[in-house]
């Protein structure tokens, strides 16, 4: 972000709220109470940006309220450790052979998914003469990336053969950790903690040496059995549900909160005839003459999802008229210039617009662009 967009501006703004994202964190470490917790960052922060959350991740570190940092690639992980992150941050993605020495430069901590990497890694670490801590993932079902239970006997021999590689750390990854009337997911927990027996076993390492964990959001929500020693909160932690539905049947019991807020006011106030076309397409016309509209400086190039046109959305009361453009939406019944959230709960919250345009709430805040600025308050 340059100068110029954290500059004072009546344009559009993300405001993130720690006050929301603090209570977010308490309820997740109350439904796994005594568990390290990790946020993944990943995506620059889920959307929020990096560099305007890490003040708060700061804070909550001091606190004794945030352990870990994860990542999805090295250079993620390289900008935590310039903006001061100073706990483990570990890379829950894979990486490649030219990543081995950012990696161990920026004291990371690697997952080993391919059988390949401790060969990597190993060879880098003798020759700086150190040791490297690594996470072990097992894929146990998700069919991404990490070891398959196949591979274990090797991977065994591999770390018996390279003693400059440490475990700090056993996880897998639920694919339908949402469905809570399934099976799989406990299945999952399982199984990983049956391999990360027999791994602890075969090396001679002491179980509380070595983290196990397993659970993402619905995870943390849904299978409290695959909390384990730490969790790994990721929509919850932001204030999101993956869908409408979700979010209506579950607040009520566990009111997780939207993280930010989208605020925006009219560029333009107009009044527009019976019978005027309305953005691109022309389909919406004006219902009756001196009709009020309000122009707002935000589109689809902001992230704004343009799949919502013609969905009957409205937003404090103002229906979405035409289609999203690039840079600008059209509302109805605006007389004013009063400021808006665009993300409110119940008539446009971040669900309910991903349900409407065919994606879901975390394409939808990863998406949202740099023209917005991020600027962290506190309610």
């Amino acid at each position: 972000m340059t100068e110029g967009l954290h500059s004072p501006s009546p344009y559009p703004r993300l405001e993130i709220s720690q006050k929301a994202l603090s209570e977010n964190l308490r309820l997740l470490r109350s439904l796994a109470p005594g568990r390290k917790v990790l946020v993944p960052v990943k995506a620059n922060a889920y959307g929020f940006d990096l560099e305007t959350m890490m003040p708060f991740f700061l804070q909550k570190n001091r606190e004794g309220l945030l352990d870990m940092l994860g990542i999805a690639n090295p250079q993620e992980g390289r900008v935590a450790r310039d903006l001061g992150w100073p706990n483990e941050i570990l890379l829950l993605g894979g990486f490649f052979r030219e990543h081995v020495a950012m990696i161990a430069q920026a004291d990371l901590i690697p997952s080993i998914t391919d059988l390949w990497q401790i060969n990597a890694l190993s060879e880098y670490s003798k020759g700086a003469g150190t040791k490297i801590s690594v996470h072990i993932k097992i894929d146990t079902g998700m069919g991404r990336i990490g070891v398959l239970p196949e591979q274990v006997n090797d991977l065994i021999e591999l770390l018996r053969a390279h003693d400059t590689i440490t475990i700090g750390g056993i996880f897998t990854h639920f694919p339908r950790a949402d469905e809570p009337e399934v099976s799989e997911t406990s299945r999952q927990t399982k199984q990983l903690v049956e391999i990360a027996t027999n791994i602890l076993d075969a090396l001679g390492l002491q179980r509380e040496n070595v983290l196990l964990h397993a659970a993402n959001s619905y995870g943390v929500l849904l299978h409290p059995d695959s909390h384990l020693d730490m969790i790994r909160p990721g929509i919850l932690f932001y204030g999101f549900f993956q869908s409408e539905e979700d979010r209506v049947r579950f607040t009520p019991q566990h009111p997780f909160r939207p993280g930010i807020r989208l605020m925006a006011r009219p560029v333009s106030l107009r009044k527009i005839p019976l019978g005027h076309p309305v953005s691109y397409g022309s389909h919406f016309v004006s219902p009756r003459d001196n009709y009020p509209v309000g122009v707002f400086p935000i589109g689809y190039g902001d992230g704004f999802p343009r799949g919502i046109s013609g969905k009957g959305v409205t937003f404090s009361g103002h229906p979405l008229l035409g289609r999203v453009t690039m840079d600008q939406i059209i509302l109805g019944g605006v007389e004013d210039d009063k400021e808006i959230n665009l993300f409110s709960q119940d008539e446009s919250s971040i669900e309910k617009l991903g349900d409407l345009s065919c994606s879901f709430s975390y394409e939808i805040i990863t998406g949202l662009g740099n023209r917005l600025p991020r600027l962290l308050v506190e309610s």
